[in-house]
């Protein structure tokens, strides 16, 4: 996994879900919609746009589109269960808590940030 494991302290062996997986995928496609000019502010719209106009790959818009999804949700059904136990709703998961199959997507979902951000420093360097 890429997302950055804390150690230590009251949130020991986590990671912020919403730091590591949502925010770099926004991020990047808000790069990829300046570069456009694109007036579009929803992410999932921005990702069609960059689709669309040949930014990127088909096959590329579908991982970004299915990584934003995933992480999404793991994030939401997290902050369901703090919810239904009487806990504040934080971004703070343990890779301990998820499935093997949700770790492996998980791994999965960071590549496909890894490698999109690998794509656009080569394409935006200076």
């Amino acid at each position: 996994m890429t997302g950055t494991i804390i150690k230590g302290g009251e949130h020991d062996h986590t990671f912020d879900i919403k730091l590591n997986g949502i925010v770099p995928i926004v991020d990047l496609v808000r790069v990829y919609a300046l570069a456009q000019c694109s007036s579009a502010i929803n992410t999932m719209d921005r990702i069609d746009l960059m689709e669309s106009s040949n930014a990127i790959s088909i096959e590329s818009a579908g991982d970004l589109h299915d990584a934003l999804e995933f992480i999404s949700n793991l994030r939401i059904q997290h902050q369901a269960r703090q919810v239904k136990a009487g806990k504040e709703m934080e971004n703070f998961v343990s890779p301990d808590n998820l499935s093997h199959v949700d770790r492996n997507r998980l791994k999965e979902a960071f590549l496909v940030i890894r490698n999109m951000q690998s794509v656009m420093k080569y394409r935006y360097q200076r």
